[in-house]
């Protein structure tokens, strides 16, 4: 609320600040969505005859970017940078020049090279520009883009010491002409060991460049303690170090040194809370390419063995149920996004400790419902939740979870009856009355009015059982109220994709279709294909598309 009022003060107090509106627009997208306030400030951003075309054009790119909205971003830096031929001053043209070329460094290496000639043309001292420029250029890879960016970079650092950038972007100009050129590959690598040794206190990238020269260089024995000393840093890049592994595949594992720094490295990442599955993916990886030669049978045993003790070695580290329990559900996430299905019924059926086999059933029930298109019926996964039940049919979190599975499958009588069972288990589970509420909407619509007024009375009248709420008057006919019940959740909460399906089409059944394509054009369609929505705003969200989208 804070922030709130600051922004609005801000735009009060200079209504040409674009970057204030910026501001002002992402907190209602992002900080605490509202369509129609957010599109309220676009329109203002976009209109206001106060702000230049100039740094409309500007403000608006780089929104578009802080919200990963590409090609729009992209359309706008061509924008400001067209009207920077009307007669702007020079630092304007810096500053615009400048962003721009760090923006199109990512996407579009001509117009970061571009951009960043016409910021030096400006500014020739400017270093941002110039290291902009000398990144992209060793990027493109051609041997005149890699003898440029050396040529400018020996001017930069010409009668002075360089800094750690410069020394990092050398060895970086160095590797880069080694690759391009058959001759003095040698020297050139071991200039950049030198290059990057030189650098004081040196980062996870420096030790990893260093590694890769060392390689070049035929000197596998020292580049697998140089890799080890990357791994075992206290401050270690894991990300880097991820894409490091991801990357190099041709790194010679069947040197003795190098074998025990893989299995360094990948404990190393999995000791990092939330890189469990990364580290797993990385063993897989690994495995395929030391194994390569085997039946695809003995492959496929040796995968499951992986798969296995790497559940159980980083199950063993957590300490509290929550964390294993979601361990649980992020491990079996991955084996059924990577068509795994086996490998994770039988997970489920192992129960490696400290895990019980009651949490590894409700979690395989909770993955196969949370996957969306895998939701269709498995027959071994469906022969061991019946066995599972046969000794644990009162038990609430797993009717809970098979309720949840049965309600994406459309098959809501089944559903209906595990929600009955788990709320008698534990009748103060307000999600238990809620999901019923929905299974229920269509069936017997009274009912589930009455379901979701009791989950209110037990879990108050928060975001979830708001929009379920809002769910059933839409069903009920009765699209303001549907309104009132999500508006009420605002600014307090994030509108999540099945709130902005309900919001939409509420709008549009009171007849407001400006709101409704508004609220609409805010539902990102990658995330319908995958989330685990349920069945009856699946088919709401078809319904706007066709009557919303052109």
């Amino acid at each position: 609320e804070l922030a709130r009022k600051a922004f609005e003060h801000a735009v009060e107090l200079d209504p040409s600040d674009v970057r204030a509106w910026g501001a002002l627009y992402r907190f209602y997208v992002a900080a605490r969505p509202n369509p129609a306030k957010a599109r309220e400030v676009l329109d203002r951003l976009t209109t206001d005859p106060d702000i230049s075309e100039l740094d409309r054009a500007f403000g608006l790119a780089q929104l578009r970017e802080s919200i990963d909205q590409v090609e729009l971003a992209a359309e706008q830096y061509d924008l400001a940078i067209s009207h920077l031929n009307s007669g702007a001053d020079d630092l304007s043209r810096l500053v615009v020049y400048e962003r721009a070329a760090q923006f199109f460094r990512e996407y579009d290496f001509a117009k970061a090279v571009d951009c960043s000639r016409e910021a030096l043309k400006v500014s020739p001292e400017s270093i941002g520009a110039r290291e902009t420029l000398i990144d992209v250029l060793v990027k493109i890879g051609t041997k005149e883009s890699i003898g440029e960016a050396e040529t400018l970079l020996l001017e930069m650092i010409a009668n002075r010491d360089p800094v750690a950038t410069e020394r990092r972007l050398h060895a970086e100009i160095l590797q880069a002409k080694a690759s391009v050129q058959t001759d003095d590959q040698a020297s050139l690598h071991t200039q950049a060991v030198a290059t990057l040794r030189a650098i004081p206190r040196q980062t996870t990238r420096d030790m990893l460049m260093t590694t890769l020269s060392q390689l070049s260089l035929a000197k596998p024995g020292t580049a697998a303690r140089q890799l080890t000393m990357a791994i075992l840093a206290e401050d270690v890049d894991i990300p880097r170090l991820i894409a490091f592994l991801q990357l190099n595949g041709n790194l010679p594992v069947e040197h003795s040194e190098f074998a025990a720094v893989f299995e360094q490295a990948f404990v190393r990442i999995e000791g990092f809370r939330g890189y469990e599955i990364e580290s797993l993916k990385l063993r897989l990886q690994h495995l395929h390419r030391t194994a390569a030669n085997q039946s695809q049978s003995d492959l496929k045993n040796l995968e499951s063995l992986v798969i296995d003790q790497h559940a159980a070695r980083c199950l063993r580290r957590l300490q509290n149920e929550k964390s294993r329990s979601e361990l649980c559900l992020n491990i079996l996430n991955f084996l059924l996004h990577t068509d795994r299905v086996d490998d994770a019924i039988r997970l489920a059926k192992l129960s490696p400790p400290p895990v019980s086999r009651l949490r590894w059933t409700t979690s395989l029930a909770v993955a196969f419902s949370s996957n969306h298109p895998l939701v269709g019926t498995n027959d071994e996964a469906e022969q061991f939740f019946e066995e599972r039940l046969m000794t644990n049919s009162t038990d609430a979190e797993l009717n809970f979870a098979l309720g949840n599975l049965r309600l994406m499958q459309r098959n809501y009588d089944a559903a209906i009856s595990h929600y009955e069972r788990a709320s008698i288990a534990d009748d103060q589970h307000w999600l238990t009355l809620n999901n019923m509420a929905i299974a229920k909407c269509e069936s017997n619509p009274e009912e589930s009015l009455e379901l979701i007024n009791r989950a209110i009375e037990i879990g108050g009248r928060n975001p979830v059982l708001l929009d379920t709420l809002a769910l059933l008057q839409i069903k009920n006919g009765h699209h303001q109220e549907a309104i009132d019940a999500i508006v009420e959740t605002l600014p307090s909460a994030e509108l999540t994709t099945s709130g902005l399906i309900h919001l939409s089409a509420a709008w549009l059944g009171v007849g407001d279709d400006q709101q409704a394509s508004s609220t609409f054009a805010l539902i990102d369609d990658e995330v319908v294909t995958h989330e685990a929505l349920a069945p009856f705003d699946r088919e709401m969200y078809a319904e706007l598309k066709h009557k919303l989208t052109p």
